[in-house]
């Protein structure tokens, strides 16, 4: 039931970091012209209007930042609070390994909340440095616990551990990665925009039109 919850938390975060975020700062992912529509009141006068949409942020972006702020929650409400059980119950057994676990576990309940900070950073374009040393430290964080759980399947003669840390920690290292690449995107200035422009941008814009007309004798 916990877990169902969690996942279920999980879900619902990852889908508003990457819809509220992302819609945040459209203005800072430029614009594209729309299809060019025909109106005219009269025979004698023809006007085209080119809508002018803002873009906002790239799809695989949405999904990655969504994904890494999910992942995030189930870090922080299930993979933390689970290590914490390994170093309180095999203390014994791990001896001086279980300070290593629990820095792996702090590490964990930190990188919980930097994760949501960082999707909704990349979205938005603001601090991407910040959101790509998050991704980083992601993917750090992940190998270090793979790591950190072989020594402790060694210590305590039980790789059951191990075993069920590697696919987590596969898809934390394949989100991180996701997330760096979506703050790669967002540092090429994107669509047509500069970078430099970025902070004149603080709040959205509407979409606007131009209008050409063309009279006739």
């Amino acid at each position: 039931m916990y877990l169902a919850v969690v996942l279920l938390l999980a879900v619902m975060v990852g889908v508003l970091v990457a819809a509220l975020a992302g819609d945040a700062r459209l203005a800072r992912w430029g614009t594209r012209r729309g299809e060019v529509v025909r109106a005219g009141g009269s025979p004698y006068r023809e006007a085209e209007t080119a809508p002018v949409l803002l873009t906002g942020a790239p799809r695989g972006l949405r999904v990655a930042a969504g994904l890494n702020a999910a992942w995030g929650v189930v870090t922080g409400l299930v993979f933390g609070p689970a290590g914490l059980v390994l170093a309180w119950f095999g203390a014994r057994e791990l001896g001086a390994l279980s300070v290593a676990v629990l820095c792996v576990v702090a590490s964990g309940f930190g990188l919980s909340i930097a994760l949501g900070v960082a999707a909704s950073r990349a979205l938005r374009r603001q601090s991407l440095d910040k959101a790509k040393r998050t991704a980083t430290w992601s993917l750090l964080h992940h190998v270090l616990v793979l790591a950190v759980m072989a020594m402790a399947a060694v210590a305590i003669d039980e790789w059951f551990i191990f075993g069920i840390s590697i696919l987590p920690c596969l898809f934390g290292i394949a989100f991180a990665h996701a997330l760096r690449q979506g703050v790669s995107i967002a540092e090429l200035g994107g669509y047509d925009l500069e970078l430099e422009d970025l902070d004149d941008l603080d709040q959205p814009v509407e979409a606007s039109h131009e209008l050409r007309v063309c009279t006739y004798p």
